[in-house]
């Protein structure tokens, strides 16, 4: 899955389906003051806000993500972490994620078609001089082809209906 970049809230927002981040069902952590002395629990809004000097809005009451080892982490805000352009997320998802995820991406064959001619329009591949100069040159227009899903040949099914054509998003004469 290749995640949009932006503030991780909102990506936590739109994912679980929740109005604000006071929603986010996630219990609070605790960091530790590692300076050698005894130990002192200090919550990680404490220790930014008392240590950085970083005004936080609203991760006193948010979850922390942990970008440090087992061993020894390393706690940040939510507030203040971004996902970077193309960040892949290799966790499993949720069934609601999941289910989310399906949903935007299924497209109707038109769609998809739309979507592909305005790319190859706007990229405008017969202007470009390296593919000129090598003599390669890229048809704008879909290729037809005939149908044959079902092994009978031109989109016919069992009931009489022509069912592959139309859904498979395949052009016919």
């Amino acid at each position: 899955m290749i995640i949009k970049p932006g503030r991780v809230v909102d990506f936590l927002i739109a994912n679980q389906n929740v109005r604000d981040p006071f929603s986010l069902d996630w219990s609070k952590r605790n960091a530790n003051n590692l300076d050698g002395e005894d130990e002192v629990k200090v919550t990680v809004y404490d220790y930014f806000v008392k240590h950085h000097h970083i005004e936080l809005s609203y991760s006193g009451d948010l979850p922390c993500i942990n970008v440090g080892k087992p061993k020894r982490p390393t706690y940040f805000p939510l507030e203040l972490c971004s996902l970077v352009s193309l960040q892949r997320y290799t966790k499993a998802l949720s069934t609601l994620q999941r289910s989310s995820l399906v949903e935007k991406l299924r497209q109707k064959p038109n769609e998809r078609m739309k979507i592909l001619s305005d790319a190859l329009k706007s990229i405008n591949y017969g202007s470009e001089p390296t593919l000129h100069s090598c003599g390669i040159s890229i048809n704008t227009n879909f290729t037809q082809v005939e149908d044959n899903v079902d092994g009978e040949g031109a989109g016919a099914s069992d009931d009489g209906a022509d069912s592959a054509g139309a859904d498979a998003g395949v052009a016919k004469d």
